[in-house]
């Protein structure tokens, strides 16, 4: 019988990780994006960013936290 108990720690410990990442990775992503499509210098605040065309990232990477 596999212990679940492991295997529910495990599980846990990669979703922590990937939240993690996510949040390392956006507002970098978001900012380069911006800067690329639209050519937006960095902002004060990454919530200004949900007015540029990368919305739909910083939604969805909101979302997965």
């Amino acid at each position: 019988m596999p212990n679940t108990e492991n295997s529910n720690i495990t599980s846990y410990w990669y979703l922590r990780n990937a939240i993690g990442y996510i949040g390392i990775i956006m507002p970098i992503w978001v900012k380069l994006g911006a800067y690329l499509r639209e050519n937006i210098t960095s902002q004060t605040s990454i919530s200004v960013y949900y007015y540029t065309s990368m919305r739909d990232v910083f939604v969805a990477t909101s979302f997965a936290f």
